[in-house]
């Protein structure tokens, strides 16, 4: 979490004719050995992110050689809907004992970088292995349980497990100390993924929470619909109110 790769698109007015179909997607059986030896450790996660940096862009498929599309050699003239393609099969994970674990943290703008320095001591003390990360761009929304109340990045971690009940704490505790890393940065975190967080931490983030799960009950009085989240938080959260 010392370096990023950066990717800006523009719209390209200059293309003529229609984009390719899509094919099939290549490098799956690599793209997926690369992904488990960074699971391994320091040196797996090394080559997995030199083939990144160095490797991965040469070989990205692209509508125009790039020569032909603008002078800076990382240019390339890609469609829509090939630059959103992907395979999910390279994510299979097939190693006994192990799991993938996904989570994400809503940044203000100005602290995401302050939350990276922070959210890279947590993950080198957890022991945990990060496969991946990525920051993407997200607007603000009006919803009652708004991650995003503001313009802001968003921050996503990938991180691989050994399914033991040792690592399982610590991603558990590591999980904690991201959220109030977030917190601390006036950041929120994804409700759908594992509840690891506590319930201040919980209100903290969303100050609507109770609010939502008393309409939950006022619209489904029979619990006919439930969640994880509901089972666990929502409860306890008192009696029905207005």
């Amino acid at each position: 979490m010392d370096e990023a790769i950066l990717y800006t698109y523009s719209l390209a007015q200059e293309y003529e004719g229609d984009p390719p179909p899509l094919g099939e997607i290549g490098w799956v059986r690599s793209t997926r050995f690369m992904l488990n030896w960074s699971k391994t450790g320091r040196v797996g996660q090394w080559a997995k992110w030199a083939g990144q940096k160095y490797v991965l862009p040469r070989f990205r498929p692209c509508l125009e050689q790039r020569s032909n599309v603008i002078a800076d050699s990382e240019a390339c003239l890609v469609s829509r809907n090939q630059a959103l393609y992907t395979s999910l099969a390279a994510l299979k994970n097939k190693i006994p004992d192990d799991t993938d674990i996904l989570q994400e943290y809503f940044l203000p703008r100005d602290q995401t970088a302050a939350f990276i320095a922070d959210a890279r001591d947590v993950l080198r003390e957890s022991g945990l292995v990060l496969v991946n990360a990525s920051i993407r761009v997200v607007h603000a929304d009006d919803m009652l349980l708004s991650y995003a109340r503001t313009d802001r990045f968003a921050v996503v971690f990938y991180v691989n497990q050994k399914t033991t009940p040792e690592t399982d704490a610590a991603m558990a505790h590591a999980t904690k100390d991201l959220i109030d890393a977030a917190a601390a940065r006036g950041g929120t975190f994804y409700l759908p993924y594992q509840p690891r967080y506590s319930e201040q931490q919980l209100t903290a983030a969303y100050p609507n929470i109770h609010e939502f799960f008393a309409l939950k009950r006022r619209y489904d009085p029979g619990e006919r619909f439930s969640s994880h989240l509901y089972e666990r938080y929502g409860r306890s959260s008192g009696p029905l109110s207005a």
